[in-house]
């Protein structure tokens, strides 16, 4: 048998315009991880790819509670525009640390924080770097820190566990043209996702959401629509019993609906959802873990 996986990487790798094509090949990655063999990721046929996906990617390399230890390898694309994005993305130092040239997600390394003090911190820095590329002094912005804090806290507390936690991973990734400057942000947590969080499924087993629906995509979608509004809401609670718990979602959610992010998004499980507005729609490929991406824009 071998020992070794390849998987196919779509032509356009991206959750942001074809979110189930990226997690199916994840899957087949975590599948091969798991059966303690090397995956190889074959690019030869993408034609474009975004941060959301390569994030998680970058992830899986760097999460050995996810990837076991196993080596990665990496097919790399035929296209010389989709190579450059990976190598700017930072993925060949990644696979198979070589130096290259070019600007991988900002001055600020990837993080993988799991202490409060250090999360803090953290914080702190990606406001002032930000703030400095977007208005060239640094500038409090309080609902970037807001967020970020927020996420650090929570992620974890809905889509972790404690007897197996798994990390999370923060990417940055700048943005300059004619007409504005943005910064966007993927925040990667590879536990079991919020909406298999085990406040969710307490609530559910509790509070049962009335659904007639005989068929089976239908019934999940209002399913998904009733939990997003319940978290939304803040009517499902931690399961620390902590008070400065289980805030995380509702303020996620007001902050993204004042205005204050271009854009406000999130993939768990089999839900996708735009904070921004007030979407959901049930995905047919299940993620395990939560990918939030955000976008602050400035006009030139």
């Amino acid at each position: 048998m071998s020992n070794k996986i390849t998987v196919s990487i779509p032509e356009i790798f991206s959750f942001i315009s074809h979110p189930e094509l990226a997690i199916k090949a994840l899957n087949q990655a975590e599948k091969g991880y798991t059966e303690r063999k090397t995956v190889a990721y074959d690019f030869r046929e993408t034609k474009k790819v975004c941060a959301t996906a390569i994030s998680v990617l970058i992830a899986f390399f760097k999460d050995r509670k996810l990837n076991r230890g196993m080596a990665s390898d990496l097919l790399w694309p035929s296209d010389t525009q989709c190579r450059d994005a990976l190598v700017s993305y930072g993925v060949r130092r990644r696979v198979n640390n070589t130096l290259e040239t070019g600007e991988c997600f900002s001055p600020i390394p990837v993080q993988k924080v799991t202490d409060s003090i250090v999360a803090n911190e953290v914080a702190k820095q990606t406001v002032q770097t930000c703030s400095t590329f977007l208005y060239g002094k640094e500038v409090r912005i309080r609902e970037l820190y807001s967020v970020l804090i927020e996420m650090m806290a929570n992620t974890n507390n809905h889509a972790g566990s404690s007897s197996s936690p798994r990390n999370w991973f923060m990417f940055i990734n700048k943005h300059e043209n004619d007409t504005h400057k943005a910064v966007s942000f993927v925040f990667a947590d590879l536990g079991v996702g919020i909406y298999n969080s085990l406040p969710v499924m307490q609530n559910l087993s509790t509070n049962p959401i009335p659904i007639f629906d005989d068929q089976k995509t239908n019934r999940r979608f209002k399913e998904i629509f009733e939990i997003t509004q319940r978290l939304m809401r803040g009517e499902i609670k931690s399961s620390t019993g902590k008070r400065e718990r289980g805030k995380g979602i509702p303020l996620l959610s007001k902050i993204a609906k004042e205005g204050h992010f271009s854009d406000f998004k999130l993939w768990a499980n089999d839900a996708y959802v735009d904070f921004a507005k007030n979407e959901q729609y049930l995905m047919h490929e299940h993620f395990s873990g939560s990918l939030f991406y955000f976008q602050i824009t400035e006009p030139r």
